[in-house]
């Protein structure tokens, strides 16, 4: 099964699209002047090609990525194997073959070629994004998903539209936009979805998208303008789900495994729980005067996760010193 799927079944497609484009390049050339090469040789190139093609691919282990799930930057791990390929057909072409054939359409093909291996191995996402746009232009199957709005278009938002746009969670929700504060996102698209408004247009936003769950995507806030605004959305009558803070647990982690420098010289680490280890005096003066600089310049940048976090760490370690 993996040598057909992995090698089989692409070096099959590898042909029928090599076979496709050097027709089309073919076509193209023909209609400045004869070519003269004939089909057979047309045809062993389409094949020697491919096999270049399909062989470099798997010294290059391309064959490995599930394209189905691939990302976009997985697509620039066919040009070395593309350019390989080319170049060694136009030295077989050049100095091998008594009847060459025009560099230039071989160019030309390969060009093309290389549009028909992206699609080929995108297809999957290509076609599910069209349905998918599609889908939520027209309103088709629409009214029996649930309307959902995200509030932050984040990065925890993003990570929720695509989430709910790519899994099986499409087929009963349906995601209508984004509501974020920034003017600069404003009538703005972010992941396909548009940002709708700002935070006073929740409740008419809820109500115009008949929108039945709001996500709550916003994390680097005050608490207080956190209250505010979670009312503002618990007023809709919505049901409103607090999205997890993934990325700010992962950060906390990162930045809880630091040394911290003690009075006389001494030092104390920070476990991965955020509890101190080897701890023998408390702060000196000069200690809390570089914590309290630190803390104001964390928030003078408004980098709110980042002063979270040090001062749960900085209570952690007073705690631990008190006892």
């Amino acid at each position: 099964t993996r040598l057909v799927r992995r090698y089989v079944s692409w070096f099959a497609i590898d042909t029928a699209v090599t076979l496709a484009a050097i027709a089309a390049a073919g076509l193209f050339w023909r209609t400045f002047g004869p070519i003269n090469v004939g089909w057979p040789n047309a045809v062993g190139f389409a094949l020697i090609f491919a096999f270049l093609y399909s062989i470099t691919n798997v010294l290059l282990n391309v064959n490995k990525i599930s394209w189905s799930q691939a990302s976009a930057a997985d697509a620039f791990d066919l040009v070395p194997a593309l350019m390989i390929a080319t170049l060694v057909i136009l030295v077989i072409n050049g100095i091998f073959l008594a009847r060459p054939m025009p560099a230039g359409m071989l160019v030309i093909a390969a060009g093309i070629s290389a549009v028909g291996y992206f699609s080929a191995r995108y297809r999957t996402r290509i076609i599910s994004g069209l349905m998918r746009r599609w889908l939520n232009r027209s309103g088709v199957i629409g009214h029996a998903r649930e309307r959902i709005l995200i509030v932050g278009s984040g990065e925890a938002g993003q990570f929720l539209a695509w989430w709910l746009q790519s899994s099986q969670s499409m087929k009963a929700f349906r995601v209508v936009g984004f509501v974020d504060d920034d003017l600069y996102k404003q009538d703005t698209r972010i992941r396909g979805l548009p940002v709708l408004g700002q935070r006073e247009q929740i409740s008419d936003l809820v109500a115009r998208h008949d929108a039945g769950i709001i996500l709550f995507a916003i994390h680097n806030i005050l608490s207080g303008d956190r209250d505010r605004l979670m009312d503002l959305c618990l007023a809709t009558g919505a049901q409103v789900i607090q999205a997890p803070d993934v990325l700010g647990s992962l950060n906390s982690i990162l930045h809880k495994d630091v040394a911290y420098p003690a009075a006389h010289g001494q030092s104390i680490k920070m476990n991965w729980r955020g509890n101190p280890q080897h701890v023998k005096n408390a702060p000196g003066a000069g200690q809390i005067e570089d914590w309290i600089a630190e803390l104001d310049d964390l928030a003078q940048n408004g980098d709110l996760q980042s002063l979270r976090v040090r001062i749960n760490d900085i209570r952690s370690f007073l705690q631990a010193s008190a006892d």
